[in-house]
């Protein structure tokens, strides 16, 4: 979906900014692409273990926090072999709370599944 050029270029902006690097096996998505399609996932989940919805930054020697953004993204990253940029929810929660029906969507390239 997106360009070699285009994906060094972010690559080389990740690093600068000290992010992880991408697993260049995967897929970037490009919203714009014609072959991206809009997905909605309903989803349910115990909040007991997790730092709220929102994925969070580095905090110290812990690394990033777990929540639910995180973990969900990465499933979808293993399961669709794509770079998920960013599942949009219709709400948020706080670290502990728990959701028995929470909606929020992702773009991807679902031909390829």
């Amino acid at each position: 979906c997106m360009s070699d050029k285009k994906h060094a270029k972010l690559k080389d902006a990740a690093e600068r900014r000290g992010k992880r690097l991408r697993d260049q096996s995967f897929v970037t998505v490009n919203k714009r692409s014609a072959l991206c399609e809009r997905v909605r996932m309903l989803v349910a989940f115990n909040g007991a273990k997790f730092h709220g919805w929102m994925r969070q930054g580095s905090q110290g020697d812990e690394g990033e926090l777990r929540t639910i953004q995180g973990v969900l993204e990465e499933a979808l990253r293993s399961l669709l072999g794509q770079w998920i940029c960013q599942i949009l929810p219709a709400g948020r929660t706080d670290a502990g709370v728990s959701a028995l029906a929470m909606h929020c969507q992702f773009e991807a390239i679902l031909g390829t599944v």
